[in-house]
């Protein structure tokens, strides 16, 4: 039974942290003691003073306040010192800094707006230099933290050269760590270190800031040298310093160690706070640890931490991972408990968690409930309807969003294209892309063109994501793994030789031949269309697979055998269903059945489709009709509803008169109303690729493709080549008197008559196996052209002279594998 977030034994009430105030921005705290003047609304507070008198009588009220010790909100008094930038008032600038007190909570946006004015666009601080008037102790750490707020590095080094001149490092630590602040959130890590070298006096404020600074930009080791260092001291850390480096170690994936500081913290009589919990847990979140995550949380509330939006953010998330939709809601409760629901990072957290369960009327309700939204919230609930197949509530949302005045950004424009194209929406998700950068709306990112060209793949229309493709390289944009990834197998499935071995230079300048995905990729790119030579890296899953493909194709069934066992006693390589397939397909090209079978049989996987192919392959090759119709019951039994499998079978039974009855009770269903499904070849030809329909009479050039054929079939009766073959005559295709000439022939014509002189090869993908009659027709215009001829079925045949290079590229990969022999471990996953 599935654990539950909330303890069983006591459930803690969670007050109410998040209470909603009716005014905001309600200008006193005591509103039964009005000032001089009084605001009706939030709104009118923000806009009050409309010229300088005004602002000054605004002062002027403040320090009534003052005497009467009241108190105003931060966003009062920031509104107010905006409009002494606005005006230029350095004068009201200073009374109303003096005013400071009246503030309850000193935030850092008040802060840099301090800092602001002090530094802003008029010169206000180099003003007040000059008129004489030198910042003190007070101000100045205020005007050095609104540099390190805007991240201004420039404008905080002339600040500290100020500061130097003046004497106020020597005098005062609180400026000394306010520069050393600073330059660690700035990133200038040498500069902070140096003045941190350089304090005559540290405090604990001075070792939180550098220690901060080096766990900020991920330097952990360093950060954990100075913890002890300052222990060792005599400054004893207090709870900031241990959040600080647990939260450090939690992000950058060093969970056990933040683990152990957790508890070392424990031990010097320091109690973790909800900032301590709530790192640990969102780190465990980032890290893959989800299920630890949600453990941590339970462990939280049993110790009576009251949980914050962003530890039940950070938990929703841990779910979000898991897909566990019951221990989400039941954090969603814990949020309602503590008024967090509004909040727009649980709000974003709990619409992802919604959407990738399909609860999507809920992600609706959370999202009405968010009041201020950002791009995220929007962006994750058209997500959600978008992944979905609701395009039409995706792109209603779209389209509100930008009403309400919020501009999409690129990953809106990406979610609504992958959402269309996804669903085989095409038009509308092309349609999306070109509008993107209309009017310099956004740009496309890589992601946006990956986005068509997989879409375009996964719909089988292989040509269309080439050109999209290519659109994409002539636009100058940074092609990536995942670019690669998706358009190899269209480069391989269509013979666009020019343009693999192009991808492939671009992975050398790329550097990303180390990536295991696109080096096996390419290797089963190049091994597929027969080039072995180039398919050489080190030795993983994907090179074992070639290996074993080309001993089968070279009929080396010894050395296959011994490559398929070295897998795992030499390399500790599980094999995996491509290598079953390749050695079923090896033994069974030889005739071998008997331990083909037997091979699928101890399997400790479960067969799959490619394996049942590769022996009923084998089996029809060398007329093996049991065997053959074992192959194609398990076929059917995995596709029923396979046109081209239950073809196979039914040709089967009849040669081996057996009753077709139990075939035909399931009916295939049929596709654009007809189950009838038509050969298709394709061919490269001057770096631009041609595809062909079987008994197609409409194609350009059809008049000199079928006259070239006529031709072709005249030298064929000529010569009176035997047909006679040993394997069962059973085909995937209708036969020609019934469908009209077969696609691979139209394919051999075209190239014959086309470009003579310029093909070295001939090179075809065909979606069937192809027949004999066409195999014959493909030997002999080989023969004839002294050309070598390509055709990649569901067989993989090289028509001419490939069976001794086969043999020598073996040699060369072989070769290849054992001088990776001696390495223990490298990075594609190989162990020896």
């Amino acid at each position: 039974m599935e654990n539950s977030i909330l303890p069983t034994k006591s459930k803690p009430q969670f007050p109410n942290l998040f209470k909603q105030q009716n005014t905001p921005f309600q200008f006193l705290s005591n509103p039964t003691k009005p000032p001089h003047f009084h605001i009706k609304s939030p709104k009118l507070a923000l806009q009050f003073p409309t010229n300088k008198g005004q602002l000054q009588q605004a002062v002027t009220a403040l320090d009534s306040l003052a005497r009467r010790k009241s108190k105003v909100n931060p966003e009062t008094y920031v509104s107010l010192l905006q409009s002494c930038i606005d005006f230029d008032s350095i004068d009201l600038g200073r009374r109303l800094h003096s005013l400071i007190g009246l503030v309850d909570n000193v935030d850092c946006f008040v802060e840099t707006k301090l800092g602001a004015k002090a530094l802003g666009n008029f010169g206000a601080f180099w003003g007040m230099v000059d008129e004489g008037v030198v910042p003190d102790e007070f101000l100045m750490p205020r005007i050095v933290r609104a540099c390190a707020n805007v991240g201004n590095l420039e404008m905080g080094e002339l600040v500290h050269s100020f500061v130097i001149r003046s004497g106020l490092v020597g005098a005062s630590v609180q400026v000394g760590n306010s520069l050393l602040s600073m330059y660690a959130k700035c990133g200038a890590l040498r500069l902070a270190r140096k003045l941190f070298e350089k304090m005559d006096e540290k405090d604990g404020v001075s070792w939180n800031s550098i220690i901060s600074g080096y766990c900020q930009f991920g330097v952990d080791e360093e950060a954990l040298r100075l913890f002890n260092e300052m222990q060792d001291q005599g400054v004893q850390p207090g709870l900031v310093t241990w959040n600080t480096l647990i939260a450090s170690h939690s992000q950058c994936g060093n969970c056990e160690l933040a683990m152990e500081l957790k508890e070392e913290m424990k031990s010097c009589g320091i109690v973790p706070d909800v900032v301590t919990w709530t790192s640990m847990i969102s780190g465990f979140t980032k890290n893959n640890r989800s299920k630890q995550a949600l453990e941590l949380f339970r462990e939280m509330l049993m110790e009576g931490i009251e949980p914050n939006a962003i530890t039940i953010a950070s938990a929703t998330t841990a779910c979000v991972s898991l897909k566990t939709l019951k221990k989400g809601k039941e954090l969603h409760s814990v949020g309602i408990k503590i008024g967090a629901i509004g909040d727009v990072l649980l709000g974003n957290s709990l619409i992802e968690l919604y959407s990738k369960c399909g609860n999507l009327e809920a992600a609706q309700r959370t999202f009405d409930l968010i009041l201020e939204k950002d791009v995220f919230t929007w962006n994750l609930t058209i997500g959600g309807f978008a992944q979905a197949g609701y395009c039409g509530k995706a792109y209603d949302l779209f389209m509100k969003m930008q009403d309400l005045g919020v501009p999409p950004n690129v990953i809106t424009w990406n979610t609504m294209i992958s959402g269309y194209i996804r669903n085989g929406d095409e038009d509308h998700a092309m349609n999306l892309f070109g509008k993107m950068e209309e009017r310099g709306a956004v740009k496309r990112n890589t992601a946006s063109w990956n986005l068509l060209i997989a879409g375009f793949l996964l719909h089988g229309h292989k040509d269309k994501a080439l050109a999209i493709f290519r659109q994409m390289q002539a636009s100058g944009v940074l092609l990536n793994s995942i670019t690669l990834l998706s358009v190899l197998p269209a480069c391989a499935n269509l013979i666009a030789w020019k343009k693999v071995k192009e991808i492939h230079c671009y992975v050398i300048r790329g550097r990303l031949e180390s990536d295991v995905s696109v080096a096996n990729s390419l290797i089963d790119t190049y091994a597929k269309a027969g080039d072995l030579t180039s398919a050489r890296v080190k030795p993983n899953r994907g090179t074992f697979a070639c290996v074993l493909l080309a001993h089968s194709l070279a009929g080396m069934v010894d050395e296959g055998k011994q490559t398929f066992s070295s897998m795992s006693e030499e390399y500790h390589i599980s094999p995996g269903l491509e290598h079953y397939s390749a050695m079923v397909d090896l033994l069974g090209r030889s005739g071998r059945h008997g331990e083909a079978a037997k091979l699928i049989d101890e399997m400790n996987l479960e067969p799959d489709f490619s394996v049942w192919t590769a022996l009923l392959r084998a089996s029809r090759v060398h007329g093996n009709m049991r065997l053959a119709i074992h192959a194609a019951e398990n076929l059917i039994e995995i596709e029923p509803r396979n046109l081209i499998v239950r073809r196979l079978l039914t040709q089967l039974y009849g040669l081996d008169g057996r009753a077709v009855d139990s075939l035909t009770k399931r009916k295939p269903r049929k596709r654009n109303g007809t189950t009838s499904i038509l050969g298709l070849s394709w061919l490269e030809v001057k770096n631009k690729v041609h595809s062909f329909m079987t008994g197609d009479h409409c194609m350009p050039c059809s008049d000199s493709i079928y006259a070239q054929l006529d031709s072709i079939s005249r030298k064929i009766k000529a010569m009176g080549l035997d047909s006679h073959k040993s394997e069962l005559c059973i085909e995937e295709e209708e036969k020609e008197e019934i469908c009209g000439v077969h696609s691979e022939k139209l394919a051999i014509a075209f190239a014959l008559f086309s470009s003579p002189d310029s093909l070295s090869c001939i090179r075809i993908i065909k979606n069937f196996r192809m027949c004999g009659d066409c195999h014959r027709t493909a030997k002999l215009v080989s023969l004839i052209h002294r050309q070598e001829i390509y055709v990649h079925d569901s067989r993989f045949y090289t028509i001419s002279k490939m069976e001794g290079v086969h043999a020598g590229i073996i040699g060369d990969i072989k070769r290849s594998i054992e001088g990776f022999s001696d390495v223990e471990e490298n990075s594609l996953g190989f162990h020896h």
